[in-house]
């Protein structure tokens, strides 16, 4: 007992409180690191799951495995698969429902336009009665700043994650700075997300499917106009 004490001590003899864990890392020039399948995207992540699959099912002695025992891996990447699956269904939708909503958008912004257009070259038509259909709304917001609305601000969504914005100048002279801002889901306030000098911009790298809401505003020597009309996308 003293010798095994002693040899315990010195370190010939790995005590059962100090004996090494398992490691599920890597062993690199001494070092452990972890798998490179902790880092993978989701399709690469269903293809390690079928390669690990078919690798041990083909050589169950060598792993020490039954085919029993690769069970659960087949599962999650049936699960896996079928929620890829799900995913871009919806992303489909979410696109199409986006595009179809932005048609009957400028197919209402067009019509109303023609009918509004004839109004206001009507000379016969008293400027009240135009006022009431809120003719004159952007003149009215010019008159505190100098600066008009940027107009007829439209978004459409693509599935790479780009949302590309176009605007109108409502009139504002070419060099006015125009500062787009965002307002995801549920979020009650607006962002800045960046400032063009010309009609549109791009918002890369969005997820599609989230709602985001966009206003325009025109910037120039440190003032603001009031927003634009606010434009929806679902990515």
């Amino acid at each position: 007992m003293r010798r095994q004490a002693f040899f315990w001590l010195s370190g010939m003899v790995i005590s059962p409180h100090n004996a090494p864990q398992a490691n599920t890392g890597i062993l690199n020039n001494g070092r452990y690191k972890m798998p490179g399948y902790t880092k993978m995207n989701t399709a690469e992540m269903l293809n390690y799951l079928h390669e690990v699959n078919s690798v041990i099912t083909a050589d169950l002695t060598a792993y020490h495995k039954q085919a029993a025992d690769l069970l659960p891996i087949t599962t999650a990447a049936a699960a896996l698969a079928a929620a890829i699956d799900d995913n871009t269904i919806k992303q489909d939708a979410a696109i199409a429902a986006t595009k179809a909503k932005n048609a009957a958008h400028l197919a209402g912004l067009n019509t109303v336009k023609s009918l509004v257009n004839q109004i206001l070259m009507d000379p016969t038509i008293t400027d009240a009665d135009k006022n009431a259909l809120r003719l004159y709304e952007r003149d009215m917001t010019a008159s505190t700043t100098g600066l008009l609305p940027p107009m007829n601000v439209v978004v459409v969504g693509f599935s790479d994650g780009t949302n590309k914005l176009t605007w109108k100048s409502g009139g504002n002279p070419t060099g006015t700075i125009y500062q787009i801002e965002a307002r995801k889901g549920v979020e009650t306030g607006y962002t800045i997300i960046g400032t063009e000098t010309k009609c549109k911009f791009n918002h890369i790298n969005q997820t599609p499917g989230v709602m985001i809401r966009y206003r325009v505003l025109a910037k120039r020597h440190g003032e603001l106009s009031s927003p634009s009309n606010e434009a929806v996308v679902y990515g």
